[in-house]
């Protein structure tokens, strides 16, 4: 059995798969919505909610549900968390007492990386978490339909990128007998200790204690499909008691730094979303009064708890009563690279439109990072989070794929230089350089000979295009100005490195063939040191994007691959009908081949949330 390192996401073969299945699913997503037939094969029921979904009856002791996204990258730390959800005592430091397993586990999004095909489901999700079963309970993999732990998934924008094909045939298996249909009833499939109940992407559970969780399927660009509006309208009206207390999955933090984005369509969808259940009316037209407490998230590898400020004053009669003030985790800890959370801003505000005003009652919604006793609720702590940042400066050594990559575009630029100064000065690059007097001489000579070489000056420019796409989707002077400086800092960097070597390397040569063979190792040695100095001069760049501008956060920890401070959530439901939740943290990752067990810790102290 294979075991998976993390992926190394800039590596060509890598980016160029992963372009092509974004690019794929985004056209085909949009013509054919996979969600639209799982509504059609598995219509809800005009009587009682699917009873495999009815969690409520089991309200004589404490119910335990875990929660946990973004999973299935690297091999360990997948490994490693599924031996703490298995853990039938599991201790953690910072509690007296251990904790029981819990009845459901619920998986936030981004089940698999870098794409949803059946071999890496496989490979990086399902082998650990049955090889971490084995190890706990010691016996193999149960029958269909046998008794145990339920498992819930909700997919996020990796899971999409086949069209939910591959997270369909997983995770929605099951299959319900409707009357006067022509359906043959199937249990949801075995994986490892936990068996799948839901048939459609999206899902309701009801919990003891007049708790519900809603999980919403957002697709890859935030769409909520009609069918799924009515879906969770329908359960909230028919099946939710008046007054019912909502745990709301999304599969983004869309509320994290949408106040800076030029694009704030995802806060747009995230506050539809999060009011969905709070807009609610029974057959008269009366509000429900539904209330959503806590909205989980993963997307972002980290774990942060916001709360929203401020009592929102009632709406008018004719309108939607206001929601009140909510509790937002990130924990998207399940075994991904890791995120920063120094780039985070203690307060986001969002202004409202006027739609949204009409919604909520309120000009603007603010989230502020949590805190106690001047602790910030973040893992890691800003601090290591800050320090760990300073791995980009090895981004040449940490990423090799790349670096070869660029070393063969230099090693082209330059011997295909050459050849054009052979063609048109009827000198080597080499030869040309060494011919100039002193050093800024030659500087400008090389200048020159790429001004009057189009194919190499295109190139030049060709570059500058691609900074600006990396610079991402910012306000244009923001992108023009960071997109220009890198552009020009890597050129200068290639330019400088390859003329110091020639330069330093360059000797009079009087036959040409004996210049063509001293050329040969130069240009490879200029290649190999430009390509050095392009990484390190990268990695800088995500070093001050993100520590100082707190920009391109993901692509600054996705060069580096930390598997550390990985996080779940487990939340009890007492007899009483509190909801209290568990921020459990894993600091180090030890390897699945290892005797050394984990040890994970509380991240902050339990989160209560009365009924």
């Amino acid at each position: 059995m294979s075991r998976p390192k993390m992926n190394h996401w800039y590596t060509p073969k890598l980016g160029l798969r992963t372009g092509i299945r974004v690019l794929l699913s985004s056209i085909f997503g949009t013509f054919a919505d996979r969600r639209d037939s799982m509504a059609l094969n598995a219509p809800v029921s005009d009587g009682a909610m699917d009873p495999a979904m009815d969690y409520s009856a089991e309200g004589g002791a404490p119910f335990w549900i875990d929660y946990m996204s973004d999973t299935g990258d690297g091999y360990d730390a997948t490994f490693a968390m599924a031996r703490l959800l298995c853990d039938p005592a599991l201790s953690v430091d910072g509690l007296d007492a251990p904790l029981p397993p819990a009845r459901v586990l619920v998986l936030g999004g981004d089940e698999v990386y870098p794409d949803p095909s059946k071999e890496e489901y496989q490979r990086r999700l399902i082998d650990p978490l049955e090889q971490a079963t084995q190890e706990v309970h010691g016996y193999p993999e149960r029958d269909y339909g046998s008794a145990g732990p339920d498992l819930y998934a909700l997919p996020g924008n990796h899971d999409w990128y086949d069209g939910l094909v591959s997270f369909g045939h997983l995770f929605c298996r099951r299959r319900i007998a409707i009357p006067g249909q022509a359906t043959v009833p199937r249990p949801g499939r075995i994986i490892a200790n936990w068996s799948t109940q839901q048939t459609r992407s999206y899902f309701a559970l009801k919990l003891p204690g007049n708790w519900w969780l809603w999980a919403v399927d957002s697709q890859l660009a935030g769409y909520i499909d009609k069918s799924q509006v009515e879906y969770f309208a329908y359960v909230g009206q028919r099946w939710m008691q008046p007054g019912a207390n909502v745990i709301l999955a999304v599969a983004s933090p869309g509320w994290v730094g949408a106040a800076q984005a030029v694009d704030r369509t995802a806060f747009e969808q995230f506050d539809f979303v999060s009011t969905l259940a709070e807009r609610v009316r029974d057959e008269n037209g009366a509000p429900k009064g539904h209330r959503v407490r806590l909205v989980l998230t993963g997307d972002h590898h980290h774990y942060v708890r916001h709360e929203e400020e401020g009592e929102q004053g009632p709406m008018p009669e004719t309108e939607t009563p206001a929601p009140r003030p909510r509790t937002l985790i990130v924990a998207g800890g399940g075994g991904a690279f890791l995120h920063p959370t120094h780039h985070l801003d203690p307060v986001e505000r969002h202004p409202l439109g006027r739609q949204e005003e009409k919604r909520n009652a309120l000009t603007e919604r603010v989230y502020r990072i949590a805190s106690t006793d001047g602790r910030e609720a973040l893992y890691p702590p800003r601090d290591a989070s800050r320090s760990l940042a300073m791995r980009n400066l090895w981004f040449a050594l940490l990423n090799p794929g790349m670096t070869a990559t660029i070393f063969a575009v230099y090693l082209l630029f330059i011997w295909t230089l050459s050849l054009w100064s052979v063609a048109i000065q009827g000198q080597t690059l080499l030869g040309y350089i060494h011919a100039q007097g002193s050093g800024w001489d030659a500087l400008t000579a090389y200048l020159g000979l790429i001004g009057r070489a189009p194919l190499h000056l295109g190139a030049v420019f060709v570059s500058l295009a691609a900074y600006y796409y990396f610079a991402g989707r910012v306000r244009p002077v923001v992108r023009w100005t960071s997109s220009l400086l890198h552009w020009l800092a890597q050129s200068a960097g290639a330019l400088l490195s390859v003329w110091f070597i020639m330069k330093a390397l360059a000797r009079p040569v009087e036959a040409s063939a004996a210049s063509a063979v001293w050329e040969v190792p130069t240009v490879i040695l200029g290649a190999a040191v430009g390509a050095l100095v392009f990484g390190t001069i990268f990695g800088l760049y995500l070093l001050i994007q993100l520590n100082v501008f707190g920009r391109h956060f993901n692509e600054a920890f996705s060069s580096i691959r930390i598997d550390q401070y990985r996080n779940f959530l487990r939340m009890k439901i007492g007899t009483d009908g509190a909801l209290t939740v568990y921020p459990i943290g894993l600091r180090a990752v030890p390897g699945a081949d290892e005797d050394e067990r984990p040890r994970p810790e509380m991240i902050e102290a339990p989160i209560r949330f009365e009924p």
